[in-house]
């Protein structure tokens, strides 16, 4: 397991920031104020069962960091952590926008979106994994054989 969370170092800590969002919004339920032009509609994903929701996913991201899993969900727990996290950075953002008595981005809405955008840059940059790599020679020697076929 030690050696697992080493090498998914990146995805380990990610899932504990998701945790603590998730944790965040337990802890302070109403934080996207129901003001926006909405109708009110941003303030209900601050709310427990959306806070559970965050919750498990970081678990879930923690979870498949921590351990070697068959097939290699890796890359999909990844995806949706993203998914989260860009969804919360634009409601936050739109929680700021909407908001009259705000006039700059708050700090909260800065981190969120730094932490989405270093996600999606890991996402982009990290290498395949050994599944994946297995993916795409099969890919590439089937598109193999339909040439050949195909030239015939």
């Amino acid at each position: 397991m030690w050696q697992n969370i080493k090498l998914n170092r990146f995805w380990f800590l990610t899932g504990l920031e998701t945790v603590a969002l998730g944790m965040f919004f337990v802890a302070m339920p109403d934080y996207i104020p129901s003001i926006d032009r909405l109708g009110g509609y941003l303030g209900i994903f601050d709310d427990n069962p959306a806070a559970v929701i965050i919750i498990i996913v970081g678990t879930l991201g923690v979870i498949v960091s921590s351990f070697k899993m068959s097939p290699d969900i890796h890359r999909g727990m990844s995806y949706v952590e993203e998914a989260l996290w860009t969804f919360y950075a634009t409601i936050m953002l739109m929680r700021d926008v909407t908001n009259p008595n705000q006039r700059l981005i708050s700090l909260a809405t800065i981190f969120i979106i730094f932490v989405a955008a270093r996600i999606a840059a890991e996402i982009w940059i990290a290498e395949p994994t050994k599944s994946e790599v297995e993916l795409q020679s099969r890919i590439k020697e089937l598109n193999q054989k339909i040439d050949g076929i195909l030239k015939k």
